[in-house]
């Protein structure tokens, strides 16, 4: 009985020596590996690359790129907008390796369709474009047949494409605020009546020229020096030409100006 006792004691003592042996040699391997991969380690400082072009990047021995698009209207295209790690920041690479720095790259402003906003009133159209990131510029129209605050038309025409931070115009009608004026077509009336029409819309009369028609009765508008429906500074002068009748009259002069018939001679000579 008591040499079984010692049998097992010696048992035990050495299943303990064994288990000790093996977790020293474990502990003296683990030490061993991590003193050489710390040995293998290198600490690098990340360097900035915020602002910098991202088609310019030179490789870097220790650093790779991992970049996302994103749409910007204050960075220009292809700039670097931000970067993670932060610059300045401490990492240390193991030996061969490369260290990921992620870089948010800007792909300049979102482009939009810019809408119709014809006969849109100003507060809707202002809050359309805002959601756009346009900039806003009103230009008041005196427009006697427009409705009140009502977008006559907008610079650029609807359908171009906008960026955000670009500027469009608003040309909203404003019944007493004289801004700028719509001419009036004025070609088939009288030389009177197409002097009072510009009078009556704001507009002064310009030069009154004279020229020889086929097709349009003497002492009508031929033409106008501004197209019909185009906008105009209130007080801006236009000019018309009004026919002196067929081309036989033209040796004729007229009593109220001159002729226009390709020649130098005012008197159509």
């Amino acid at each position: 009985m008591k040499n079984k006792e010692i049998s097992s004691k010696r048992l035990l003592f050495g299943a303990f020596i064994s288990t000790a042996v093996l977790a020293t040699t474990a502990i003296c391997v683990f030490f061993s590996l991590f003193a050489s991969t710390k040995r293998d380690r290198e600490t690098i400082i990340i360097p900035s690359f915020v602002g910098r072009k991202y088609a310019e990047l030179e490789p870097h021995d220790r650093i790779r790129f991992e970049s996302e698009l994103v749409y910007s209207g204050s960075v220009p295209e292809g700039e670097i907008i931000s970067q993670e790690p932060y610059s300045g920041a401490r990492r240390k690479v193991a030996d061969g390796e490369l260290y990921t720095v992620k870089l948010i790259v800007s792909m300049g402003a979102e482009e939009s369709k810019l809408p119709d906003l014809c006969n849109v009133t100003y507060t809707e159209a202002a809050a359309m474009l805002r959601a756009l990131g346009a900039q806003i510029r009103i230009v008041s129209v005196y427009d006697e047949n427009a409705e009140l605050d009502r977008v006559l038309y907008t610079s650029p025409d609807a359908g171009a494409r906008i960026k955000q931070g670009d500027k469009v115009t608003l040309f909203v009608c404003r019944k007493h605020v004289k801004g700028s004026v719509r001419v009036s077509d004025l070609t088939g009336l009288d030389q009177g009546s197409a002097c009072a029409k510009l009078l009556s819309d704001g507009l002064l009369v310009g030069e009154i020229l004279y020229e020889p028609s086929d097709t349009v009765g003497e002492g009508l508008v031929i033409s106008q020096s501004l197209d019909a429906g185009s906008y105009v500074r209130y007080h801006s002068k236009i000019n018309i030409t009004v026919s002196t009748g067929k081309e036989d009259k033209k040796d004729q002069l007229h009593p109220f100006g001159r002729y226009i018939d390709g020649g130098d001679n005012e008197n159509g000579e």
